[in-house]
């Protein structure tokens, strides 16, 4: 899909302005990559674009940005559950001079 430029003019022109006015418009839009479209009556200027390009890059962040997030998940999990392990070790049931406590 092409980007396109409307222009729109207030009052009706003329055969020969309105050639003169899409040559114009043209010469502005070269390079741009937009196509001028003429409407007559009623003036304005909006650049309509084909975002598709976008909304896939957008979509394809936002994947890779989801596969992070779980992998750090999984990253934080399994350093919580070596914490854990660490902890879990058996408790000392004896005092320091080595006799047991009840």
């Amino acid at each position: 899909m092409t980007d396109v430029l409307l222009v729109h003019v207030e009052k009706a022109l003329g055969a020969d302005k309105s050639a003169k006015l899409q040559e114009q418009l043209r010469a502005v839009c070269k390079g741009t990559g937009l196509r001028p479209v003429l409407f007559d009556q009623g003036i304005g200027g909006e650049v309509h674009r084909d975002l598709d390009g976008l909304v896939s890059a957008i979509e394809a962040q936002t994947q890779a940005i989801n596969a992070l997030a779980e992998s750090n998940r999984a990253v934080v999990d399994y350093l919580l559950a070596q914490e854990a392990e660490e902890h879990d070790e058996a408790p000392d049931l004896r005092y320091l001079d080595g006799s047991p406590k009840d």
